[in-house]
């Protein structure tokens, strides 16, 4: 009787504030250290990608002084954490300001993106780095540098880039160039922006690029963003629309281009995706993430829960079936308000959305948020809402987020640890909880309630499962440690 007794009389005398105030799942944090210290304007986490054991935060460093990066951490299963692995530059001479503004990784592969904002000295063409791992000397070596197949005009491209593995070490990549201007030779008069695709093979090595020019009229910043996964691409044009457009969306309503190769003969026309619900300056493509059958795109200027909140946010997520997509739910940030910005990033990995909300000012730090989005009983569920640790108003936090199965990265590259050390930037990694998959015992993918009760039944019944600690004994060491891990006490 002493085993139900310290059962009973052990627990509930946290729990019940502790099932009121535990969230839907635990999450472990780190902010990722910068391998040579904060460096002022060097606006760290700009850009964030992860695959894997690897993670790529962009430094862009917009500054005479500092030139932009990109830093490549591992996540070590020993110390349980990320360890910083190398620093990825460029190999020209060019001024490496805005290098880092975008990065992506896939198997194997980073591309990062060098738009060269600085168009007075640099002719703001841009340009972007591949780099393949080399596993035998354990690094991503020399990269190979790609380039539009037009140089003359201002196009900043790299603004947005995308990879994805196309089987027997070939890759395609997607690069944005959402400033080049068209005169109506290769897309409508007064349309913007182009995404070029390439390809490469161990044989052959990298294609010379194919330009994708919008084929709308009133198409603007197409290329802004950009996803390639599989058969799928898809590319963002948020500033298109006008007062007469044929969509109706009004100015900068937004659209996204979707193409496939399904059929196997090469990319097809695109299917124009531009939602009822978008009107003027709802920026519908502001982000867009894909992985397999699931296509996410950002409406960052879209009202959201609340109908009269501007520029609140909203996120939109399709099924891709064929040639098809189907629009299948709309997420709102639960928690936001005006101005939020809910879906300025998105990412997608298997059953996980992950949304930044660059501007949310109800956060704890008033200076963005993350939301975590599972898919579960047929539909997306908000499930955690994270903000910086270390964050104030204006930091943008969550301006980038990636995920990798239980891996999240967001970025806040505007934060400054003081006032003599602006704009630094910062990275911070999630993991989920190991504890949460042990204590989960209904395996709904979160811990509550209801897993305490289970729990509290097992443990006067002598289940295994209620031995904790596997000693073979059910008695107060399984009630603290199963109270520890409740709590979310790191225990990896």
């Amino acid at each position: 009787m002493n085993k139900i007794a310290i059962a009973f009389a052990g627990i509930p005398m946290g729990l019940s504030t502790l099932a009121a105030a535990q969230p839907s799942e635990m999450i472990q944090n780190e902010i990722l250290p910068m391998p040579n210290g904060d460096l002022e304007l060097s606006y760290a986490g700009t850009s964030v990608a992860i695959e894997g054991h690897f993670a790529v935060v962009g430094r862009p460093g917009f500054s005479g002084s500092v030139d932009g990066d990109a830093i490549v951490y591992e996540y070590d299963n020993t110390l349980k954490k990320w360890v910083y692995f190398e620093t990825l530059t460029a190999n020209d001479s060019v001024d490496n300001e805005g290098f880092g503004e975008s990065v992506a990784i896939c198997d194997g592969a980073i591309i990062v993106g060098r738009p060269e904002f600085n168009y007075i000295d640099a002719n703001g063409v841009g340009s972007a780095f591949v780099y393949l791992y080399d596993d035998t000397n354990d690094t991503w070596g020399s990269p190979t540098q790609i380039t539009p197949v037009n140089t003359s005009d201002i196009q900043w491209f790299g603004y947005s880039v995308d990879i994805t593995n196309d089987g027997s070490g070939s890759f395609t990549a997607v690069v944005g160039a959402n400033q080049e201007s068209h005169d109506g030779t290769n897309a409508p008069d007064g349309s913007s922006g182009t995404a070029h695709v390439f390809t490469y093979t161990p044989s052959s090595g990298w294609s010379s690029g194919t330009p994708f020019y919008p084929t709308a009229v009133d198409t603007r910043k197409f290329g802004t963003s950009v996803a390639v996964n599989g058969d799928y691409m898809a590319i963002g044009a948020p500033r298109s629309g006008s007062s007469t457009s044929s969509g109706g969306q009004g100015v900068s309503g937004g659209v996204v281009y979707l193409y496939d190769r399904t059929s196997g003969t090469g990319w097809s026309s695109p299917t124009i995706l531009l939602p009822a619900s978008i009107t003027e300056l709802n920026f519908f493509g502001s982000s867009i993430a894909i992985d397999d059958d699931t296509l996410v795109i950002g409406a960052d200027g879209e009202r959201g829960f609340d109908i009269d909140a501007t520029a609140e946010g909203k996120v939109f997520v399709y099924t891709l079936t064929g040639t098809s997509a189907t629009l299948d739910q709309t997420l709102f940030a639960y928690h936001g308000g005006v101005n939020d910005n809910f879906g300025t990033s998105v990412s997608v990995s298997g059953d996980v959305i992950v949304v930044g909300a660059s501007e949310d000012l109800d956060s704890p730090s008033s200076g963005g948020s993350m939301s975590i989005f599972r898919y579960d009983n047929g539909s997306w569920t908000e499930t955690y809402i994270a903000s910086a640790t270390n964050g104030e108003p204006d930091d943008f936090y969550g301006a980038s987020v990636a995920v990798s199965g239980n891996n999240i990265i967001t970025g806040a590259p505007e934060l400054s640890p003081s006032s003599t050390l602006q704009f630094t930037g910062a990275a911070y990694a999630y993991k989920k909880s190991v504890c949460l998959e042990e204590i989960d015992f209904n395996d709904d993918g979160r811990v509550n309630f209801f897993d305490v009760s289970i729990f509290l039944e097992g443990f006067n019944n002598q289940d295994s499962f209620a031995d904790i600690n596997g000693d073979n004994e059910w008695n107060f060491f399984d009630v603290s440690l199963f109270l520890s891990m409740y709590e979310g006490d790191p225990c990896q």
